[in-house]
Formats: C-alpha cells, sequence, structure tokens
C-alpha cells in the first residue's frame, strides 16, 4: 500500500494545493512545508498531514497525533471543533484526491523505497 509521500526539499504549501478543490482554509497558504504524510505516525515537524478516509481507519481520528507529532498543515474534509492555533487546516471535498494532487504537484515520491526491487530497480 502506497502510504507515504516524502519531500527532498521545502515547498510552498499553495504550489502543493494546486487544482485541490478547497472549501475552506484557516490562514495563509504561503507557508512552507518539508513533508505531506496521510499516516500521522510518521509525521515530522514541518509536514502536512493529509487525513484520508479510510476502509479500516479514517484519518480524521489522528488528527491530534499528527500535531503533537509536528504537523503544520492539516488537510481534512471536517475541521475539527477545536482548532490548534499554530496549525493551518485546509477543508477540502475528498481528502484521498487532495492527497493525489498534492503528490502530483510537489517534488514529493509517491513511491516509498520498499516498493523498488532488488538492486533499486522498480518492478
Amino acid at each position: 500500500m502506497i502510504n507515504e509521500l516524502k519531500c527532498k526539499t521545502g515547498v510552498l504549501l499553495q504550489d502543493v494545493l494546486y487544482k485541490v478543490p478547497i472549501r475552506r482554509i484557516t490562514g495563509s497558504t504561503a507557508v512552507e512545508i518539508n513533508d505531506v504524510q496521510i499516516d500521522s505516525r510518521k509525521i515530522k515537524k514541518g509536514a502536512a498531514f493529509v487525513a484520508v478516509k479510510g476502509v479500516a481507519a479514517d484519518g480524521h481520528q489522528f488528527i491530534d497525533k499528527a500535531i503533537e507529532n509536528g504537523a503544520v498543515v492539516v488537510v481534512c474534509e471536517t475541521i475539527p471543533d477545536m482548532e490548534q492555533q499554530d496549525v493551518l487546516y485546509v477543508q477540502v471535498e475528498n481528502s484521498a484526491a487532495a492527497a493525489g494532487y498534492m503528490s502530483h504537484n510537489s517534488t514529493f515520491s509517491l513511491l516509498p523505497r520498499y516498493l523498488s526491487g532488488k538492486d533499486n530497480k522498480a518492478f
């Protein structure tokens, strides 16, 4: 399963959000992010967390954990009732689609390293 999008250098959130259907933003998108993750356990300081609703789990349940781990941006379908002051929230119609757009619009690698085959050759 593809569950992470890694960034080589920081990029502006406004560039990463190009073509993402946005409903609401709680601040300026002229903020630099260094990573985009859909797994709250892999969040590091300066990252954006995309809360994806899945079959087994709803990423919205892990927003607080992502913020604790250092997320500065949360992309979600429903903004939490208790917003954190230092976090930018981006409400979207479909967070899974937003993650796809964000990976396409950035310098992030869609495929994690463990998906490469022997001798770093792709399957």
